[in-house]
């Protein structure tokens, strides 16, 4: 039998039988389960031949007569699993569609009986059901602040904010010239503490007179300074915004239901708000909710139990193939946000057509110095970092960088490494040195955090010049293979933008242990090509000084 047939004659012993009234994608089937003394109608859409898209169940007659019902959104799905965490096997699919209604009706009963508080606030968005709005404000501000609104004929982009660097980017995405129009709005944001009373809310709320209401049950004279705010501005109504743990939730009164004559307008906000009082029950109201946009959220996401780069000042000197990559690594990781921060990018190459099969930045950049075009991009991108770029020769820089938090040789040259080294060794104070470099044809990848002067700096590891380096991830030492240099362009080593990219994330991973205040091993190895022929695995390690290194033991 096929499929559906065998999931047709499946929910057949089950009371359901084929909805063919319904005209969307997908099979619909209709029937009845009987739970908490109610009688539900229930419909399950199969929408393709294997599973690929778990089976949705609906409550289509429900409704919101009697408040929220968890794990039900707007359309009258009911969410009864994440799609992770529900495997579901096709070439068995009576037994498959059977575990799902026994998943549904579980979460369903649970969700009647009112044992889901904790749901429902986790959830509390979805049934606010107002219009999303962008903003970067904490969750402990409150305070005045702006609504921003970009609309042209076939949408409306909202951001709440009181960053102009923010607003900025926004309104330089949505221009005049695409028939975006901009609108700022005063408005305010006020804080709550109690979680409890959202569990009063109804969605069928639409009166101001219903929201007032509903805000006594928060305490602190919520509703009246809620009103107040909405009424401060003469002649108008301003959106406020409720802010706190569970998220933000904005209210915007859409005016009385009358307008006044000219020359008799509200003289004072008090009278104003107490004529938005008496008529409540005929004032409209808009809801929104925030998503956030703000660094703590956006870059601590998906860090979550581990530091972020956020409120440090880092330099990489070089923006080459592993720099590049880096830079954007390290935006995504918070680096450039926050108090005093700063992402600075040192070089003075320009990107060439060369660049581009392994390099972050691509025809767009061709001509423009590296650093330059980098810094660019990542503004562009991640809208409100401190991201500085320094057009000079990294080596030109060693003097001015004793304020950073951490430095970066992404450079990946030895002969500008073992400088760099040779420099910090000779500061009493400087800040700690973070070097990431490829090895052979990008088979392998190492990085060296000199983070403890106690142990090896970057010349320990090749104490001898021209000799096997102590740790090195090559089953044999080669000279590396340079493919031959022109008066134009330079000599360089071939290898895939795979090797890049991973010597890019070991180096993220160790400023992120640094960030922790756990370095971890100072020495650290990966490797691209498994070869045995090739490499050979290498330990973690914090390897000590060498006693013939120059460097650490000069002689007279």
């Amino acid at each position: 039998m096929t499929f559906l047939r065998v999931i047709r004659d499946t929910l057949e012993t089950k009371g359901y039988k084929v909805d063919r009234s319904f005209q969307d994608f997908g099979t619909r089937f209709s029937g009845t389960e009987s739970l908490q003394g109610k009688e539900l109608r229930v419909d399950i859409v199969i929408r393709d031949d294997g599973f690929v898209e778990r089976p949705k169940f609906y409550l289509p007659t429900f409704g919101n007569a009697v408040g929220i019902l968890p794990h039900l959104d707007s359309y009258n799905n009911f969410c009864y699993s994440a799609p992770e965490t529900l495997i579901l096997d096709a070439t068995r699919p009576g037994e498959a569609i059977l575990l799902c209604r026994q998943i549904f009706l579980k979460e369903l009963d649970k969700a009647l009986s009112g044992r889901c508080s904790d749901e429902i606030l986790d959830e509390f968005r979805f049934y606010w059901r107002g219009r999303s709005i962008a903003t970067d404000i904490d969750s402990t501000y409150e305070g005045a602040t702006s609504l921003h609104r970009w609309i042209n004929e076939e949408y409306m982009v909202s951001l709440l904010t009181n960053n102009d660097r923010l607003k900025e980017f926004f309104a330089n995405q949505h221009p005049r010239e695409q028939g975006f129009k901009d609108y700022t709005t005063p408005a305010h944001v006020l804080k709550y503490s109690e979680s409890a009373p959202f569990l009063k809310f109804q969605p069928d709320f639409r009166f101001l007179s219903d929201y007032l209401s509903w805000l006594k049950g928060f305490g602190g004279k919520l509703d009246d300074r809620v009103l107040e705010q909405m009424t401060s501005e003469l002649g108008r109504s301003c959106p406020v915004f409720l802010n706190g743990t569970l998220g933000m939730y904005g209210l915007w009164p859409q005016g009385l239901p009358f307008k006044r004559k000219k020359g008799n307008e509200f003289k004072k906000p008090a009278v104003q708000k107490a004529a938005y009082q008496m008529f409540g029950s005929k004032i409209e109201v808009k809801r929104f909710f925030g998503r956030d946009i703000g660094d703590r959220y956006v870059y601590g996401r998906s860090l979550v139990r581990r530091a972020t780069l956020e409120d440090k000042r880092i330099c990489i000197l070089g923006c080459g193939t592993i720099g590049s990559h880096l830079a954007k690594f390290s935006a995504q990781s918070g680096a450039g946000s926050g108090k005093n921060a700063e992402l600075k990018l040192v070089d003075n190459q320009l990107h060439e057509p060369g660049n581009i099969g392994r390099h972050l930045l691509g025809h767009t950049a061709l001509g423009i110095s590296k650093s330059v075009a980098l810094a660019k991009l990542l503004q562009g991108t991640y809208p409100g970092k401190n991201i500085q770029a320094v057009d000079r020769n990294a080596a030109e820089v060693f003097n001015g960088l004793g304020g950073y938090d951490l430095i970066i040789d992404a450079t990946g040259d030895s002969t500008f490494s073992n400088g760099l080294n040779l420099f910090r060794k000779s500061q009493d104070q400087y800040p700690p040195v973070l070097f990431v470099w490829l090895e052979g044809l990008g088979a392998a990848t190492q990085a060296l955090l000199t983070l403890d002067n106690e142990l090896a700096c970057y010349r320990c590891l090749e104490p001898d010049f021209g000799e096997r380096p102590r740790y090195s991830p090559l089953k044999a030492h080669k000279e590396t293979y340079f493919e031959s240099a022109t008066c134009s362009d330079g000599a360089y080593i071939p290898y895939s933008v795979a090797s890049s990219v991973m010597a890019a994330g070991l180096a993220l991973e160790m400023m992120l242990d640094w960030a922790a205040g756990r370095p971890g091993k100072s020495l650290r190895t990966r490797l691209v090509d498994t070869d045995p022929q090739i490499t050979k695995t290498v330990k973690d390690t914090s390897p000590s000084k060498h006693i013939r290194c120059p460097v650490c033991f000069p002689t007279s």
